[in-house]
This record gives C-alpha cells, structure tokens and sequence, in this order.
C-alpha cells in the first residue's frame, strides 16, 4: 500500500491541496491576462480557476507511473482505489468551500478538469492527454469570454459556483473520466509519462 501511494505521489497530491485552498482562500481576486479570441484584446481567467489543474497533473502524472499488468492482477482493488484517490481531491474542496471564497467553483473546476483528463487519457496516451487538458482552461477563456455572467454558455470553468449548467457539465464530465479510467486505453497501453 505504500508503495502504491509512492507511485501515485500521494504527499505530492496533499500538498497540491494545500496550495489550491491556499491560493483560492488568500487570492481570490487575481487573474491571469490571456489573449481573446472574441471580444476584447485580452481576457482575464481568475487564477483560482486554473490553480485546480495541479492536482489533476498530479493524478494523471501518478497513474502514467502506474505499472498495469502487475496491478491487474493485485488483490488489492487497485482501479477502486484509483477511484477513491481521484474522488478525494474533490471531496476536500467542497469540505474547504465553507471558507474558501467561491469554493465549490474551485471544486467543480478540479472535477470536471479530471473528469476531462480521464477521457483524453482513455482516447489518447498519457502526455498528450496532460497537454491538453493543461490547454483546456487558456482555450475556454480565449474562446468563450469574460468570465462570470459575461462568459459564454458552454464555457463551464469560468461561471460561478453556483451556476447549475456548469456544475451538471463538470458532473457529467467526472463520471465519465472515472468510468474511463476503468477502461483500457484505446491507444497504447496506457503505461508511463515517455511513450
């Protein structure tokens, strides 16, 4: 059990977390400039939106370390374990929400971030699905607008927390990713960060 925690970079994952309530508590105003597509010459993507990708990289970096074939076979349940892992970072944010500013926002993020990455890691290989999943955020903001009300519908990651649409889109894409990842890659075998 260790040793699968090493290789999930399970300290790596809690100190993430502490970042991520960290920075979503301390900073909620500050954003990053990114160039627009439509609209204005840039828009602003609230940093507490894009900070949650860090546990989600180090969940997807975690499981490309992962050897599959003697985890297959583990008594341990190691995909239900994966799940249980993948499902905390959620539930510790929306535990941490009660103090955090707009914090069921930062954990839908972190959910529908990992949900996204799950499916693109079952469609693809590992580093590609990191790629894109680090690109999803840059592109929903350059894409579809301001953020808040002024965001466009589909652009779930910047509406507020209590924004129903986006909750139910970051629900369904977590589902998803976790029936994904019980899944074997269309692509690959799925195993390591250098494929």
């Amino acid at each position: 059990m260790i040793w699968w925690l090493r290789v999930r970079c399970a300290p790596a994952l809690i100190g993430a977390m502490v970042v991520v309530v960290g920075v979503a508590a301390l900073v909620p105003k500050s954003e990053v400039p990114v160039p627009s597509v439509a609209g204005s010459l840039t828009s602003g993507l609230p940093f507490r939106y894009l900070v949650p990708l860090l546990p989600v990289l180090l969940i997807l970096y975690g499981r490309a370390r992962a050897d599959d074939a003697p985890e297959s076979v583990a008594v341990r349940p190691v995909r239900w374990l994966d799940a249980c892992f993948m499902t905390a970072p959620v539930a510790v944010l929306l535990l941490a929400s009660a103090f955090v500013p707009d914090g069921v926002a930062v954990a839908r993020n972190t959910a529908g971030y990992l949900g996204c990455a799950l499916v693109l890691r079952w469609l693809s290989t590992p580093r590609l699905s990191i790629a894109l999943i680090t690109f999803l955020p840059f592109a929903v903001v350059s894409l579809g607008g301001g953020g808040g009300s002024q965001s466009a519908w589909w652009a779930w990651p910047l509406h507020e927390g209590t924004a129903p649409f986006a909750g139910g889109c970051a629900t369904v894409f977590f589902g998803a990713g976790l029936v994904a990842s019980f899944r074997t890659p269309l692509l690959g075998k799925g195993r390591g960060t250098d494929e």
